[in-house]
């Protein structure tokens, strides 16, 4: 019995190793038609203990001069009997970017009040010298959708 038991368990692993997995991923905010950019988003997460988690991801078309975030700033929902808006709470942060690269994702944490709602606007930066030696830079920017702070 534990010699079929260990075969079965040997065939299992065998067919286990020759599937191929896969991951959900998240599908960046960009678009495609850009020479500079193949994609770019930003993603907001709660953390627990009052901290959003901002991460943010950028791919460019090939090898970039620099590329990355050039500022974000976040926002926080606001209801007033006048009526419900999105006001700044931050200016602009800087953000982070890489040169010689192809592609600058990082995360940073940001605190904020628990039962608040907030949202990160972030504006990518993208400067490339293309094959026929010009260059140039793009920005392109985003909004994530809004997340509630425990």
């Amino acid at each position: 019995m534990k010699q079929l038991l260990s075969l079965a368990l040997g065939i299992c692993l065998l067919f286990g190793m020759c599937m191929s997995a896969s991951a959900a991923v998240n599908i960046p905010d960009g678009t495609l038609s850009s020479d500079y950019f193949s994609s770019y988003g930003c993603v907001i997460n709660d953390n627990g203990g009052h901290v959003l988690h901002i991460t943010f991801t950028t791919t460019g078309m090939g090898i970039c001069d620099e590329i990355g975030v050039a500022v974000f700033h976040v926002q926080k929902y606001i209801e007033t009997d006048e009526g419900n808006y999105w006001v700044d709470i931050t200016g602009d942060i800087p953000g982070q970017t890489r040169t010689n690269a192809m592609y600058c994702t990082y995360g940073v944490n940001f605190q904020g009040v628990a039962g608040e709602r907030y949202r990160v606007r972030a504006t990518f930066y993208c400067a490339k010298t293309f094959a026929d030696g010009t260059s140039g830079s793009e920005f392109k920017s985003v909004t994530t959708t809004s997340v509630v702070v425990n």
